[in-house]
C-alpha cells in the first residue's frame, strides 16, 4: 500500500532510541505473559487434535469381510505419527522457501497423510517453507488455513487470471511481486461518471485544512474516507476477487479497512522508500505476509510521478535483511524505513527502485514484502484510491494484525463513517486523522451480499454471502463474470442515485428501507426497477527527496 510514512521508528533516522528502552522492556514482559497463555491454549488444542489422528490400533475390516489386527501407530520423537516418517525429509527446514509448484505438490501429498498426524513444528515448516503461509498461529488455526489453501489454491489462481483478463497474470504477479492490471475500473471512469467523481474529489479538496494535528497534508486528504466513489470501490466484486485470490493463505473472509485518498498536486515532496511491514517480525514468523496492497489510479501516471518498486524483491527480502542485521541497522517499527538501509551494493545485487506507472482505470496489486517508494517531487495531479481488505480470523474478531482494530471496531467505523485510530499494521496515522465524520457524507445503497460483507453489513457465514462468494471464486469464469457485471450495474445505479452532483436539481429522494436482510436478487429488482431514463451528466508522503535514481 502506498501508505503514508517512511517506515517505523528507527534509531538511524534520528528517533530517540533511549526513550524506547523502557517501552521495549515492558513489551517484552507482556510478550512473555502472552506467550505463556498462548502455549497453554495451544496445548489444550493439541489434545483435541490428537483425537483426529489415525487410529492407534484395533480391528481393520478387509475386503473379503475378514478382519485383522491393525498394529498400533507409533509417535515419533518430534510428535509426528510414524505414518509421516517417509514424508518428513521432504519438508523444508526453517528459513528454506520452495517454489510454488513443489510446495503445492507437498500440500497434496501431506493431505493424503492427514495433517493432524504431523507435529506442530513440521506442520509450520510445511506451511511456511512449502506454501509461503503465515505460521505464527495455533495448530488448530493452521489446519483450517491449510484446508482453505488446499481447496482454493489452484482454483483461485485461475480466478486471478479471469478477472485480470490475462492468462499469464498470476505468473507475472508471482515473478515480480506486483502487477498493474489495466482497465479494471473502466466502467466508472466513463466521462459521464468521472465528471461526478472529479467534482466529489474537488469538493473534499476545497474543505481540506492545510494542516491536521500540526502536520502538513502533503497530498493526503485525511477527511475523505467514505466518499461515494470509495464506497463503490470497496464493494466492487472484481477488486475483491483479485485481492482474495492473491492472498497466500487464500482466506476469502475479508473486511475493507477504511483509508483516505491521495490527491497530490505539482510541487509537493513525495519521495520515500520503505516496506509496509515490520521486516524483522516478517522474516522470523511471516507476520504481515497476507496483507495484500491495492490501489486504483484515476489519472495516467508517468515515470516522473508514480510508485517506485524493486521488482522481484520478495525473492530477496530474507537475504537483504540478514545483511541489514549484520550492519547493526535492523531497527523497525510497524513498518520498515529502507531509505538509509538499502545500500548501493544491495541495489546492485537485488535491483534498483524503478518507476512502475499505472494507467488511468488500472489497479496495482502488490505483495507486502515488496520494497517500494515514490518519485521525489510531484509534477502533475495524481489521484489514488486505496483498497485495503484485511483478513477476518476464525474468531470473527481478530484481523490480519493483532495490533490493529478488531472486526467489531472496523464495522462500527463503517456504520458511523468515522476514521479508525490505526492502520492495518497497527500504527496510528502519521499525519493525523479527523475526529468526526465529514458532515456531507452519504451512504451508498446496498448492492450485493459480498459487498455488504466487505463493509460489515453482513457476516461471511450468511448463506446469501456464501452463495455469491462461491459464484465469484469457485464457479466457472462465465458465471463469475456475469455476476460481477450485474453487481457493477447496481453499483453504478446506486452511485447515481446518491450523488448530490447528479441530483442537485432534482427533489430530495425519500429515505430508503434497511436493505441488509435482502438477497442479491431482491436488491437487483429494487435498484433496477426504478427510473430507466438515460444516465446523463455521469498517495504516501514523506519529507525529503528520494535518494534512489530512476532507470
Amino acid at each position: 500500500m502506498e501508505g503514508e510514512g517512511g517506515g517505523g521508528k528507527d534509531k538511524h533516522d534520528g528517533v530517540e532510541a533511549a526513550d524506547s528502552v523502557d517501552e521495549e522492556g515492558a513489551a517484552d514482559s507482556l510478550d512473555k505473559e502472552g506467550a505463556a497463555n498462548s502455549m497453554e491454549e495451544e496445548e489444550q488444542e493439541d489434545e483435541q487434535i490428537e483425537m483426529k489422528r489415525v487410529p492407534q490400533g484395533g480391528k481393520m475390516k478387509m475386503k473379503a469381510g475378514t478382519t485383522m489386527t491393525k498394529p498400533p501407530t507409533k509417535v515419533l520423537q518430534c510428535g509426528c505419527t510414524s505414518i509421516c516418517s517417509a514424508f518428513l525429509p521432504r519438508i523444508p527446514s526453517a528459513g528454506v522457501q520452495l517454489d510454488e509448484e513443489e510446495g503445492l505438490g507437498l500440500l497434496e501429498w501431506s493431505h493424503d497423510l492427514q495433517w493432524a498426524n504431523f507435529c506442530k513444528n513440521h506442520l509450520r515448516c510445511l506451511a511456511g517453507g512449502g506454501l509461503d503461509m503465515y505460521t505464527n498461529i495455533t495448530k488448530t488455526e493452521l489446519l483450517k488455513h491449510l484446508k482453505l489453501v488446499f481447496h482454493y489454491c489452484t482454483d483461485l489462481n485461475m480466478v486471478f487470471n479471469w478477472f485480470a483478463g490475462c492468462t499469464n497474470a498470476w505468473n507475472t504477479f508471482q515473478k515480480d511481486g506486483t502487477i498493474n492490471i489495466d482497465g479494471v475500473f473502466s466502467y466508472i471512469l466513463k466521462p459521464e461518471i468521472f465528471k461526478l467523481i472529479k467534482e466529489e474529489f474537488d469538493m473534499y479538496l476545497y474543505h481540506l485544512r492545510d494542516e491536521q494535528d500540526g502536520q502538513k497534508c502533503r497530498g493526503w486528504m485525511h477527511h475523505m474516507l467514505y466518499s461515494l466513489v470509495q464506497q463503490l470501490v470497496r464493494q466492487d466484486p472484481v477488486y475483491y476477487a483479485l485481492i482474495a485470490a492473491s492472498r497466500p493463505d487464500k482466506n476469502t473472509w475479508l473486511i475493507c479497512y477504511p483509508y483516505y485518498v491521495k490527491y497530490q498536486v505539482e510541487g509537493e515532496s513525495t519521495g520515500f522508500a520503505h516496506l509496509d511491514i515490520n521486516v524483522d517480525r516478517f522474516v522470523e514468523t511471516g507476520c504481515g505476509k497476507n496483507i495484500i496492497q491495492g490501489s486504483l489510479s484515476l489519472d495516467d501516471e508517468n515515470k516522473y510521478g508514480c510508485t517506485l518498486l524493486v521488482l522481484g524483491f520478495h525473492h530477496h527480502i530474507h537475504e537483504w535483511w540478514a545483511r541489514v542485521k549484520q550492519r547493526g541497522q535492523d531497527s523497525s517499527g510497524y513498518t520498515t524505513n529502507a531509505k538509509k538501509t538499502y545500500f548501493p551494493v544491495d541495489q546492485e545485487d537485488f535491483g534498483r527502485l524503478v518507476p512502475v506507472p499505472c494507467k488511468r482505470e488500472a489497479v496495482r496489486i502488490t505483495m507486502p514484502e515488496m520494497l517500494y517508494g515514490s518519485t521525489p517531487k510531484a509534477k502533475n495531479i495524481r489521484r489514488i484510491l486505496f483498497n485495503w481488505p484485511t483478513e477476518i480470523r476464525a474468531d470473527h474478531q481478530t484481523l490480519d494484525m493483532e495490533e490493529a482494530e478488531t472486526w467489531n471496531q472496523v464495522a462500527q467505523c463503517h456504520q458511523s463513517m468515522e476514521a479508525l485510530m490505526k492502520s492495518t499494521s497497527g500504527e496510528g496515522f502519521r499525519y493525523g486523522q479527523p475526529l468526526f465524520p465529514f458532515p456531507g457524507v452519504t451512504k451508498l445503497s446496498s448492492t450485493s451480499c459480498v459487498g455488504d460483507a466487505l463493509i460489515r453489513v453482513r457476516r461471511w457465514d450468511d448463506i446469501w454471502v456464501e452463495e455469491e462468494r462461491n459464484i465469484l471464486l469457485v464457479a466457472d469464469d462465465e458465471s463469475a463474470l456475469q455476476l460481477a457485471k450485474e453487481i457493477r450495474e447496481r453499483l453504478v445505479q446506486a452511485f447515481f442515485n446518491r450523488s448530490y452532483f447528479q441530483n442537485k436539481y432534482r427533489p430530495r429522494p425519500e429515505a430508503e428501507r434497511d436493505e441488509s436482510s435482502l438477497s442479491s436478487e431482491e436488491l437487483s429488482h429494487i435498484l433496477l426497477a426504478g427510473d430507466d431514463e438515460d444516465m446523463e451528466d455521469m498517495e504516501e508522503i514523506e519529507e525529503g527527496d528520494s535518494e534512489f535514481g530512476l532507470e
